[in-house]
């Protein structure tokens, strides 16, 4: 355990820039908005959405806690994504101190787990705070223009972090593999592998004429409906249908916080589950078994 400890300490040390990446782009966002409130005004609480005729102020405290969800969820994507797991089993390279590091009696599992806590457990904590802390910010200031209460944001917000977890980890699980197979430019060379194959298929579409999607496209197919079975992971008409049903707005985002966090307990979660561990434990062989340079 102690040297657990010592491997995520320096793993937490060698990320802290990465680390706060997210802190910041939250803290430019509220300078932003301070900016425009000071120059022209800033009035959320009258955003209103008609639906059948119906008046719904609640829209405006809605629409900023969607906002605060996608902003941080954003940042978290991309500071994860982007930044800290394709390089997660590479810093000692750029360090220049893989060698000395491999000589250690460090077992390779203890490795790449903390690399998973540093940069996919740890950044998921900051930004759940960050996300919880605009969430009561936003109720603080936009409260009174509805009657929902904290608690019901809270719950709407924590069910949509809990549905992308899984995802984030088994992104983060894909690129920590490749990290573990490429030792440098992980990012662009994935980049440059998805474009190779793309211009691959196009030609081979345009000389036999055989449809086939190319790989983003198969990509960007999956991320509109991201499950591994086939099924819908959130019915969106069963999601409406469940707020149309309760007749006030905290039982309404009740039920579709209920929905939403309980969409990823299926098949499709399992599913999940076992991609991320085949992942993780290839990235244990994969660094187990590096050639060192």
């Amino acid at each position: 355990m102690r040297q657990f400890k010592s491997l995520l300490k320096r793993d937490i040390y060698l990320n802290k820039g990465s680390l706060l990446l997210p802190v910041l782009g939250v803290a430019i966002c509220y300078l932003f908005l301070i900016l425009i409130d000071l120059k022209w005004g800033l009035d959320l609480g009258n955003l209103n959405y008609q639906m059948k005729g119906a008046n719904m102020p609640f829209m405006g405290l809605i629409g900023v806690i969607i906002g605060n969800i996608m902003l941080c969820g954003s940042l978290l994507f991309i500071t994860v994504l982007g930044f800290m797991t394709p390089n997660a089993l590479n810093d000692n390279i750029k360090n220049h101190c893989e060698i000395f590091y491999k000589c250690l009696p460090i077992p390779p599992w203890k490795v790449v787990i903390s690399k998973v806590v540093s940069t996919i457990i740890i950044p998921v904590v900051i930004v759940l705070g960050l996300v919880l802390l605009n969430t009561w910010i936003a109720f603080l200031i936009l409260g009174h223009t509805s009657e929902i209460s904290l608690g019901a944001l809270i719950r709407f917000t924590l069910s949509i972090l809990l549905f992308s977890f899984p995802y984030l980890l088994l992104f983060g699980s894909f690129f920590i593999f490749l990290s573990g197979i490429l030792k440098k430019s992980v990012v662009a060379k994935f980049l440059g592998f998805t474009i190779g194959i793309n211009i691959l298929i196009n030609i081979f579409r345009s000389v036999s004429g055989v449809k086939i999607n190319t790989l983003s496209e198969y990509i960007s197919i999956w991320l509109a409906n991201p499950s591994l079975t086939g099924k819908k992971i959130i019915d969106v008409e069963l999601v409406s249908q469940g707020f149309m049903d309760n007749m006030t707005l905290n039982s309404g985002i009740n039920e579709v916080s209920r929905l939403i966090s309980t969409s990823i307990f299926s098949w499709d979660g399992l599913c999940l589950i076992i991609a991320t561990a085949i992942l993780l434990t290839s990235s244990i062989y994969a660094y187990k078994f590096r050639k060192l340079d």
